[in-house]
């Protein structure tokens, strides 16, 4: 690369971490009544606000739940929503570990309260370590107010960084996000979902040993 790179910042479902989104999809079309007006809403009103701080995770529910048939509660949208979290394999954590011995790594996530606390509870459950520790700085949406790909948020993050943005990478499983950063100066890799593990892709960027 052309400049030396200092900070890589990561996205965290679909990239560190194993999800499955199509799980909240089939959940609630179960515990839902079906209405195509409140999908919409969910999608474009309800989840960005939650995302960004401006809808709290019991405002959330609240919202929710008035679309729950009978005999389904609010704990029953805990589970499926956080049902999405599957896993995250022990070599990604080993290339974070062997990334922090060069780089500055960072977390760049659209995320909400119930996603975030379940991560890193998950996180200590399976290897039995804080996710703090394998990060110089989280940047949630849900904390900061801000998501991609708006170009603002990653402009944003350089700025809280000190950081060059062509001395930084940023690691994205969508193309949008991607795009985004890119207008905003970053060296920007999309890793394609089930082609290739982004340990696979750090190691083609040549930031840690084939």
């Amino acid at each position: 690369m052309k400049y030396e790179i200092k900070h890589i910042i990561f996205d965290l479902g679909g990239v560190l971490l194993n999800i499955d989104l199509g799980r909240i999809t089939t959940g609630f079309a179960e515990i839902m009544h079906r209405d195509d007006h409140a999908i919409q809403r969910v999608k474009l009103e309800i989840i960005p606000g939650y995302e960004t701080g401006k809808i709290s995770t019991d405002e959330f529910l609240e919202l929710l739940s008035t679309y729950l048939k009978n005999g389904y509660t609010k704990a029953d949208i805990i589970r499926i929503w956080n049902s999405i979290i599957l896993d995250m394999p022990a070599e990604r954590l080993k290339m974070l570990q062997e990334l922090k011995k060069n780089y500055h790594v960072h977390l760049l996530s659209n995320i909400n309260d119930l996603h975030a606390n379940c991560f890193e509870e998950s996180f200590r459950q399976w290897f039995n370590e804080d996710p703090r520790k394998y990060f110089d700085r989280f940047f949630y949406s849900h904390q900061i107010g801000r998501r991609k790909p708006d170009v603002s948020t990653y402009a944003w993050v350089l700025e809280q960084l000190s950081a060059d943005p062509e001395k930084a990478i940023f690691i994205d499983d969508m193309p949008e996000n991607i795009e985004g950063a890119r207008n905003a100066g970053i060296n920007a890799y999309q890793l394609m979902n089930h082609k290739t593990d982004v340990i696979h892709l750090i190691k083609e960027l040549g930031l840690i040993a084939a």
